[in-house]
């Protein structure tokens, strides 16, 4: 498999077990062979959710992506999350990129969201929190939004 990865154009799937609430992300030259070579060493049936011209780059983002969901290696949870960014990679497969980048800046916002949440509920049971970390996540996060979002004239994402 890794000698095929090699300058090879190709495709990402995504493959599901029947029963179970696990999705293997992965590349291949070829998802119906990939699909049998994986049946072979799996008790339960699995289910080919979707197919998407891309190159191994596209499947590492999406795996970086979905970092927070359960999961380990190139398998992830069947989150609400994964299911919106298959349903919609499954309506713009030519627009990929783009899709991964939004959910990318999308999980960023969810980040800086989360940390003045966090420091909020901290300070509101009397726990004695500095702004001084805070930043720091909040300026991470907005570099990330930066990069994957275009930025208009007056600064709004656009």
């Amino acid at each position: 498999m890794k000698n095929e990865k090699r300058g090879s154009s190709g495709f990402v799937y995504f493959i599901k077990p029947e029963g179970r609430d696990w999705v293997k992300i992965g590349w291949t030259t070829n998802a119906k062979q990939r699909l049998i070579d994986l049946q072979c060493g799996s008790p339960e049936a699995l289910s080919l959710l979707l197919v998407i011209p891309g190159s191994l780059a596209l499947e590492s983002s999406i795996l970086s992506c979905l970092h927070s969901s359960d999961g380990r290696g190139e398998w992830r949870a069947y989150s609400e999350e994964l299911k919106v960014l298959i349903n919609t990679l499954a309506q713009f497969p030519d627009r990929a990129e783009e899709i991964v980048a939004l959910a990318h800046a999308f999980y960023a916002q969810s980040i800086k969201r989360r940390a003045i949440i966090g420091r909020d509920r901290l300070r509101g049971i009397g726990y004695p929190v500095q702004d001084a970390p805070f930043p720091y996540a909040y300026e991470a996060a907005d570099m990330l939004i930066a990069t994957v979002l275009p930025v208009s004239s007056h600064g709004d994402a656009a």
